[in-house]
């Protein structure tokens, strides 16, 4: 008989145990649908209709910049290079350093994602100080240019936008092994006014990579000018809307031995094409270290020709001690005419990578600036 009702006993401890786990799986199960449901709706609400008449496809095919995307060593990284030196040489395309959120991009494609603004303000100014419309930019003053005291300072302005994107899109770029190569990032809200059919875009620097440009003509329809003095291509239509120039972006006009410009000023490369008093809706420069002459000629030089532009999209370079002290006043200059971060991405060639103390920096970044007003 003790047998039989340590039976009965054990029949129904074992019960209560698969009672209670049955309804840890039910409350569970509820809960997950829950979370389900609730993501699906907040991900429909995202506001993608910001965007009038122009077609970006499902809502997947937009990249929304994650929060947190400042970069940070992975283990084990590139190690620090000795002073004055380089970082160790290891060329090619490398997967994102660990703490860049990597997401997916339109047409399935993976993009590097871009940091949260954290200010209204600017890095330096407040917006009451920036220069208006109605000013002559050749005569406006900001605050005497700050000097870099740390670089610290430098790095956090190039990794910290100051301007959020409703709806950052990302333009063009190859794949290369597993990363996207050649990409630039466009916000098209409606604070730019970005318009099909209507938009302007100056691309300097091609090499053999059109797939922003064609991107923006075919897609957008924009009217793009390309220009590239080291292709070895002469002057031609690639497309109705897409025209070609040999030609170079720099801060002095240079000349080959023929007497042929083979370089020349922003500002006469406008007034060549007749766009001096046009609305630019983004100006791209890839021109491998020969922003800081660019940025040098036009800051201060014809500064009013940067009321036009909206937003600059370019590859900053840094190889020599005095680049970040150079930049970094062009940086206030920029800011002083309206111009804030709202893109920005380390480039991904890991031989421009370094340690910094503990973090990992680049000697070279992908930045846009876009000037902050409604169009």
């Amino acid at each position: 008989m003790a047998s039989k009702m340590h039976r009965n006993n054990y029949f129904f401890l074992n019960l209560g145990f698969i009672s209670a786990g049955f309804l840890f799986y039910l409350c569970w199960t509820q809960s997950y649908t829950t979370i389900r449901a609730t993501s699906s709706a907040a991900r429909k609400t995202r506001p993608l209709s910001n965007l009038s008449k122009l077609d970006l496809g499902s809502e997947g095919d937009v990249t929304t910049p994650a929060e947190g995307g400042v970069p940070v060593p992975a283990e084990g990284g590139v190690p620090a290079p000795a002073e004055g030196g380089v970082p160790a040489p290891a060329e090619g395309d490398v997967p994102a350093p660990e703490g860049i959120i990597i997401g997916p991009a339109r047409d399935g494609r993976v993009g590097l994602s871009c940091h949260q603004p954290v200010t209204t303000d600017g890095r330096f100014y407040k917006e009451v100080d920036f220069a208006k419309d109605d000013e002559d930019w050749e005569k406006k003053s900001c605050s005497p240019v700050l000097t870099l005291p740390d670089p610290d300072e430098f790095y956090n302005y190039v990794e910290t936008p100051r301007l959020q994107c409703e709806i950052p899109v990302m333009v063009g770029g190859k794949r290369r092994s597993t990363v996207i190569d050649g990409n630039k990032w466009v916000c098209m809200s409606k604070k730019f006014k970005v318009q099909p059919d209507k938009c302007v875009v100056m691309s300097f620097g091609i090499s053999t990579d059109w797939s922003f440009d064609d991107e923006m003509d075919k897609k957008y329809g924009c009217k793009v000018y390309s220009f590239d003095h080291t292709i070895h291509k002469q002057d031609h239509e690639r497309s109705k809307n897409l025209k070609f120039y040999s030609l170079g972006l720099s801060g002095t006009t240079r000349t080959n031995k023929m007497g042929i410009v083979t370089i020349d000023r922003y500002i006469n490369t406008l007034k060549k094409l007749n766009l001096e008093n046009s609305t630019i809706d983004y100006l791209k420069i890839d021109i491998e270290g020969s922003e800081l002459s660019f940025f040098g000629d036009v800051l201060y030089q014809t500064p009013n020709l940067m009321k036009n532009v909206k937003m600059m999209g370019i590859e900053i370079h840094m190889t020599k001690k005095d680049h970040r002290q150079r930049f970094w006043e062009f940086f206030q200059r920029l800011e002083c005419l309206g111009f804030k971060v709202i893109f920005t991405e380390m480039n991904r060639v890991k031989s421009n990578w370094f340690h910094q103390g503990k973090k990992l920096r680049s000697m070279c970044y992908e930045v846009v600036w876009a000037r902050d007003r409604q169009w």
